[in-house]
């Protein structure tokens, strides 16, 4: 009997062994190299963007491909995908096996909701320029003269007007900002060259007049402006510096709520105060509450006179429009 103990002992290990062997050959590695690719739905690649797994990060090559230089634990992690510092995509996976791929396809229509949308509002209208091949392409009405194209620019896609001769604009409808209680408006915007003023206007009536009931939200001059306009006439400006600089881009949100008779403004994503002070309460006959106001504008308008015009060159990109 004491000789069969050793024997015993020697078949508990080797019949354990074989079990952690058949265990590791059933549930295999338990850390996977994760790779993948990012792409537009057309297969076209998308370079440099950041991709986010958990607290792990890498970019995209030239060909939309990435790889994570450390393997991954297996597990359930946030994928999330940046592009031009943008969040375009995100969602769960469940990394196993000992390579994991992921394939991540963003929808053609290049423009995102951003960073920071506005908490329980809807977004309705969302254009960075490349949507098509000319404004009216996008559903643009082009009124007064200038020289509307779609541009590149600091690499990056615009709408781009070089304004010689008087004021212009170019309209597009946004049916839902007439029966909105809440209007957030977004853009981006640079002038290159400017003899007086550019910028946007919501929501408008009239598609063939430049302003009419509507807010133009940039100005070109020594600062941002926050005009009202009732028919033509301009009711009160709201100013606010510093002034802008030529060819650096600035960024402008506003928020016009119906039922509160309030107006907001941010400047580069931070809050601003104007003169005379806003966020406040609207006088009554500030109020642009027309029922058919239901149009964007861009605008630019050049100074100087016709036999000696000093023009307007003036850009937008990324405009959204959300509504409560």
């Amino acid at each position: 009997m004491q000789l069969r103990r050793p024997v015993i002992g020697l078949f508990a290990l080797l019949l354990l062994s074989f079990v952690l062997a058949g265990c590791l050959a059933l549930f295999g590695p338990r850390e996977a190299e994760v790779t993948g690719t990012v792409k537009y739905a057309d297969g076209k690649p998308v370079p440099n963007a950041l991709v986010r797994l958990g607290s792990l990060e890498t970019t995209t090559g030239a060909n939309g491909a990435f790889k994570f230089a450390q393997k991954v634990k297996h597990g359930t992690y946030q994928l999330t995908v940046v592009v031009d510092g943008e969040e375009v995509h995100k969602r769960q996976v469940q990394v196993s096996g000992a390579t994991y791929n992921i394939a991540v396809e963003l929808p053609l229509d290049h423009c995102w909701e951003g960073p920071n949308p506005p908490a329980g509002m809807t977004l309705v209208l969302c254009l960075d320029g490349r949507e098509g091949d000319t404004l009216e392409d996008i559903g643009f009405t082009v009124g007064g003269p200038g020289d509307w194209r779609i541009a590149e620019y600091n690499g990056r896609t615009w709408f781009e007007v070089n304004e010689t001769i008087d004021i212009t604009w170019a309209a597009i409808e946004v049916p839902e900002m007439a029966t909105a209680s809440r209007i957030v408006v977004e853009f981006t915007g640079v002038y290159t060259a400017t003899g007086n003023t550019w910028g946007l206007l919501f929501p408008d009536h009239d598609p063939g007049r430049a302003h009419v009931d509507a807010y133009m939200v940039l100005s070109a001059w020594d600062a941002i402006y926050l005009r009202p306009y009732g028919g033509s006439t301009i009711i009160t400006t709201y100013k606010n510096p510093p002034k802008l600089e030529q060819n650096v881009p600035v960024t402008v949100r506003v928020e016009y709520d119906r039922t509160a008779h309030t107006l907001k403004m941010w400047r580069n994503g931070q809050l601003v105060t104007t003169n005379p002070a806003l966020p406040g309460t609207l006088p009554e006959k500030e109020r642009m509450d027309n029922p058919d106001g239901k149009y964007l504008k861009l605008y630019a308008n050049r100074s100087g006179s016709e036999d000696d015009p000093i023009p307007t060159t003036a850009l937008w990109t990324d405009i959204r429009v959300w509504v409560d």
